[in-house]
């Protein structure tokens, strides 16, 4: 675990590995989260936190991922923004890219930092509208659906 990026109230803080990401920065800025929302973040951001920073998640969490292969949005998470016209600012890197950007970074280039820090941003603040999308697909299929029924 190198950096954590989280966002909240339309602002986006990302911690770094030997710097700021602590087991005690991670678990005061979950303690102030209403809500954890995650893409595939059940199966690996929750364990590797909790695993390398001796935490205990218990933020109500949100895996995006779930609910969007429900609505038959498939893919990962690039994939989905694209087809669902969420920009990003960033260009497509990948999670090999991340970890070399990683070593770049430990071997002198703060570039390579900054880019990782900007790639990780842009993969927590396009959570948003994604959940925002999801909920509202969510809503039309499930309530309206039931609505219309009636």
């Amino acid at each position: 675990m190198t950096t954590v990026s989280l966002h909240q109230g339309g602002e986006t803080k990302t911690f770094v590995k030997g710097r700021d990401l602590t087991s005690d920065r991670l678990t005061r800025e979950l303690e102030e989260s209403a809500l954890l929302v995650t893409f595939n973040g059940q199966r690996f951001d929750v364990p590797f936190l909790e695993t390398c920073f001796d935490v205990e998640i218990d933020v109500p969490h949100v895996d995006l991922m779930y609910p969007c292969k429900k609505l038959g949005l498939d893919g990962g998470l690039k994939v989905i923004e694209q087809d669902l016209g969420i920009d990003r600012d960033m260009p497509d890197i990948s999670g090999r890219d991340a970890v070399r950007l990683w070593h770049e970074y430990e071997r002198g280039d703060e570039g390579s930092l900054e880019t990782l820090i900007e790639y990780n941003r842009a993969d927590t603040a396009n959570l948003e509208p994604l959940m925002e999308t999801v909920a509202d697909r969510l809503h039309e299929r499930v309530f309206e659906a039931v609505m219309a029924e009636e």
